[in-house]
C-alpha cells in the first residue's frame, strides 16, 4: 500500500505532528459544545483510518458518536485517550525501530467496568445496532480472540447468548469472581 517503509514512517510522522497534542486540544475544547468536540474527533478519526491506525479510529468513531448523542462519554473518552497515547508510543517506536511497546495496552478495570455495564444494558433491548458501537470500543480494550464468542453471539441475535459470553469474559478480564 505504501510502497516503501520510509514512505509509510513519514505518513506515521506527519500523523504524530498533527495530532501529537490532541489529547491537550480536545481537554482545552472541554467547554465546546459537543457538536464542537465531535467534530475535533472526527477529523483524528478520518487521518487515523486513512492510515491504518483501526484501533485509534474505532476508539474515536465511538467517542464521536456518543458526543453527537449528547450521551456519557467518559468510558468512550479514556479509552479514546489509551488508545491515542499507545497508538502515538507504537509510532514513535515503528519510526525509530524500538519495537520494545506493545501494541495493544493493558485495560483497566476503571475503563472496561462501565463499558462492560453499558453493553450488558444494550443487550436487553435485543438489537445489535446498540451494542455493536459498545463491541468496537470494547475491541480497542481486549484483544480479538476472547471476544469472538459474544461478536459471534449478537451476530447471530442471540443476546442470552451473548450476556453470558459477556459474563464469562468479565470474569476472564477480572471484573466478577467465578461464583458471581
Amino acid at each position: 500500500m505504501w510502497g516503501s517503509t520510509e514512505k509509510h514512517h513519514r505518513f506515521l510522522q506527519k500523523f504524530v505532528d498533527q495530532f501529537g497534542d490532541f489529547a491537550t486540544r480536545l481537554d482545552a475544547a472541554a467547554a465546546a459544545s459537543d457538536a464542537d468536540r465531535a467534530a475535533l474527533v472526527h477529523k483524528l478519526r478520518g487521518a487515523a483510518a486513512n492510515i491504518g491506525l483501526e484501533w485509534l479510529a474505532d476508539t474515536a468513531r465511538t467517542l464521536e458518536l456518543q458526543l453527537k448523542q449528547e450521551q456519557d462519554c467518559s468510558a468512550a473518552l479514556e479509552a479514546f485517550r489509551l488508545a491515542l497515547s499507545a497508538t502515538l508510543a507504537h509510532i514513535a517506536a515503528t519510526v525509530t525501530g524500538d519495537e520494545a511497546v506493545p501494541s495493544h495496552p493493558q485495560p483497566t478495570p476503571a475503563v472496561l467496568q462501565p463499558l462492560f455495564e453499558q453493553i450488558r444494558v444494550a443487550l436487553q433491548k435485543d438489537t445489535p445496532d446498540d451494542v455493536e458501537p459498545l463491541l468496537a470500543q470494547l475491541r480497542s480494550q481486549v484483544p480479538e480472540e476472547p471476544l469472538k464468542t459474544l461478536t459471534d453471539a449478537v451476530s447471530r441475535y442471540d443476546f442470552r447468548g451473548a450476556e453470558r459470553a459477556l459474563s464469562a469474559l468479565a470474569q476472564a478480564c477480572g471484573l466478577i469472581d467465578g461464583g458471581r
